[in-house]
């Protein structure tokens, strides 16, 4: 267990090689959907007036005006933080058996083959974690650093539809009663880790999500962005270096 203050944040180590890619200028695809969509084995990505295009084969792109270029890690923080964004999840969708939720700059994946039963047949619960990526610049060691944010996230379901805990009490409570709308919501809030068995708050509350993140980045060490290079996920977090003012006569 690591000790101090923490955030959510771990770093990866990412192969040090370039990035072997094509490119094209953005103003000869300004339809980016209908692109994507042509594609069959390659993966687009575009930055201010760049598109750049990676994948298995990439003989499609090259058919559609792209040309092979090489980019330095270093110099393209943005673009690797998408390959960074894209390969993690393609880990938790592939080996994982997660079902990933892609937005724009984050995601969230969900463990299905794990729904978790309250007493209510209907009521379920889905644990899952959000993620996205980060670079910074490391005045150490001169050279900016990549990771990724992960959060503990849950689903709340009805019938296996999304859904809020008031429309699970409304259901329950038009339904069944409201001594069995109270004993469901303390199931769903008790395994989210909210409050404790006896309806408390939990006090220990950033302990669990804590615990529930660790175990999670502990199934995956390692793996791989859409270019191929391999990627090393840090299992601690990084720790936050909490400073007091400074004693002038030490200087």
């Amino acid at each position: 267990m690591v000790i101090g203050n923490c955030t959510n944040l771990f770093l990866v180590e990412i192969e040090d090689k370039p990035l072997e890619l094509c490119v094209a200028d953005r103003n000869k695809f300004q339809d980016l959907r209908a692109l994507r969509e042509s594609l069959k084995k390659c993966r687009v990505y575009a930055y201010i007036d760049k598109v750049y295009g990676y994948g298995e084969d990439v003989t499609e792109l090259l058919d559609k005006g792209f040309t092979r270029t090489n980019e330095n890690i270093q110099e393209n923080p943005h673009l690797v933080s998408r390959l960074l964004f894209e390969g993690f999840g393609d880990k938790l969708q592939d080996d994982l058996n997660f079902n990933v939720e892609w937005k724009r700059i984050k995601a969230r994946a969900f463990d299905f083959n794990n729904i978790i039963k309250t007493s209510c047949d209907e009521v379920s619960l889905v644990k899952g974690y959000e993620f996205r990526t980060v670079f910074l610049f490391d005045s150490e060691s001169e050279q900016i650093v990549f990771g990724l944010i992960i959060d503990l996230k849950h689903r709340f379901q009805l019938n296996n539809n999304p859904i809020s805990l008031f429309g699970i009490r409304r259901f329950v409570l038009q339904n069944y009663n409201e001594e069995t709308a109270k004993k469901v919501i303390r199931e769903l809030r008790t395994k989210t880790g909210d409050i404790t068995p006896s309806g408390s708050r939990n006090e220990e509350a950033a302990r669990f999500r804590y615990d529930e993140i660790i175990g999670f980045v502990n199934k995956i060490n390692t793996f791989n962005l859409p270019t191929g290079h391999s990627v090393v996920l840090s299992q601690n977090p990084v720790h936050v270096n909490m400073e007091g003012e400074s004693d002038e006569q030490y200087f």
